[in-house]
């Protein structure tokens, strides 16, 4: 892990990105992840694009690159799984109806993400499967889909 941040250091700029997402009760927060994408990379991000850096592609293909948002699970910012946090800025556009994902705290991981990892999903497919978990929420689904997640990774790790 130590190799993987002194290559993203390596570059001259932080290892960490701070992102501003909307909480529980759009309490706004700074969300962190690794580094990925290359410093002049206007391109949108993909699991192997042109943005990324080799030491990128590694991180996004196994999820290490959300690692660092264990600090904001720890500070109550995040659960482990939920809906996953929204740019204050998507969320206007796109959730005028944001009531109920704001009702819960965001998560590392959740049903949207894992509609992104079964192939391109657009922005309504990831609110729906949002919505459904919000309003289905229970112990059971949430041990589903932290395992569903964790056979996402391995499966994705051995490409």
């Amino acid at each position: 892990m130590l190799a993987l941040v002194l290559s993203v250091r390596a570059s001259g700029r932080p290892v960490l990105i701070r992102e501003r997402r909307l909480g529980r009760g759009d309490h706004e927060f700074d969300l962190l992840r690794f580094r990925c994408e290359r410093p002049w990379s206007g391109a949108p991000r993909a699991l192997d694009g042109p943005a990324l850096t080799r030491t990128g592609q590694l991180l996004s293909r196994t999820g290490l690159d959300y690692l660092p948002q264990l600090f904001n699970l720890l500070k109550g910012e995040l659960s482990l799984v939920g809906p996953r946090p929204q740019r204050p800025e998507v969320a206007t556009i796109l959730d005028q109806g944001r009531g109920l994902r704001s009702h819960m705290r965001p998560g590392i991981t959740g049903p949207g993400q894992l509609a992104a990892l079964r192939g391109p999903a657009n922005p309504d497919a990831r609110r729906d499967a949002d919505d459904y978990y919000v309003r289905s929420w229970s112990l059971w689904l949430d041990a589903r889909i932290i395992a569903r997640t964790v056979f996402a990774a391995f499966r994705l790790s051995g490409d």
